[in-house]
């Protein structure tokens, strides 16, 4: 379903400036929202391209959209793509539903870091450019992100010069230290490695992750029941605390935990 919604959105939607909030054909009676873009959308329209594999449309989609707010100097909600501006200092609530949208597209859709209730995670895309961005607001601290290297894959994550492999989300316990600034270099990768990468463990914070051969392990901080993604080029084997529990369907499991349980994720 989302490569289809992909295709529709730059296919369809397409405009030079981004995407217009209806399609050229639609059958809609309205003719005015067929020349603007509404910017409260740019977010999930820019982390849509990157979640599957367009990082290119995600990186026009924002510089189009950056484009216009350096005319403008604001974070304007809606653009009209038919010449006539408007109302270009629109009120702060307005502008509310437009800076929205912008951090989300540059943060998720550019950047490749998505929040979840668990924390902060990457989403790998086919990318060779050096991205860095800072004073991401955590809980009670501030993270500096660096991405480098080139391919479509996870290589490894360095967070405050310690190396972390096998995982795509943050782990909690190299957040909560004492330091109020958490440094976090993620380094791509032309090929997936022999041990699987939990991409995202979705509303659930881990700890403890070790990959090592064709095993990775990570703890799971509290008890409930989660949806688990991996990415891995052979079909993945799951167990807790030591009982296997299934295998992967197209990278995805579902798990219920209790707190300190131990997931052990082995490609086979």
């Amino acid at each position: 379903a989302l490569p289809a919604l992909e295709r529709y959105h730059s296919c369809q939607l397409r405009h030079p400036a981004g995407y217009t909030a209806l399609a050229w054909n639609t059958e809609v009676m309205c003719e005015a929202w067929k020349a603007v873009h509404m910017n409260q959308h740019l977010g999930h329209e820019a982390r849509l391209a990157r979640m599957t594999g367009n990082s290119a449309e995600a990186r026009r989609l924002v510089e189009a959209c950056l484009d216009f707010c350096h005319e403008y100097r604001n974070a304007i909600e809606t653009f009209n793509y038919s010449g006539c501006p408007g109302n270009e200092t629109q009120t702060g609530d307005w502008q509310t539903f437009g800076c929205t949208g912008i951090n989300e597209a540059i943060r998720a859709g550019l950047v490749g870091i998505v929040r979840h209730a668990g924390g902060l995670r990457y989403l790998p895309a086919a990318e060779d450019r050096m991205v860095a961005l800072r004073n991401i607001p955590w809980e009670n601290k501030r993270i500096d992100l660096e991405i480098s290297g080139r391919g479509p894959c996870l290589d490894k994550m360095e967070i405050d010069g310690t190396a972390c492999l096998g995982t795509a989300q943050l782990p909690s316990d190299c957040l909560h230290t004492e330091r109020e600034r958490v440094v976090c270099r993620i380094f791509r990768a032309e090929n997936l490695p022999d041990y699987p990468i939990l991409l995202q463990a979705c509303g659930l914070a881990i700890s403890q992750v070790k990959a090592e051969g064709t095993r990775l392990t990570f703890t799971a901080d509290y008890a409930g029941h989660f949806p688990l993604q991996f990415l891995a080029g052979k079909e993945v084997a799951v167990s807790v605390n030591g009982v296997a529990v299934g295998r992967t369907q197209d990278g995805w499991c579902d798990l219920t935990l209790l707190g300190g349980a131990v997931v052990t994720a082995v490609c086979e």
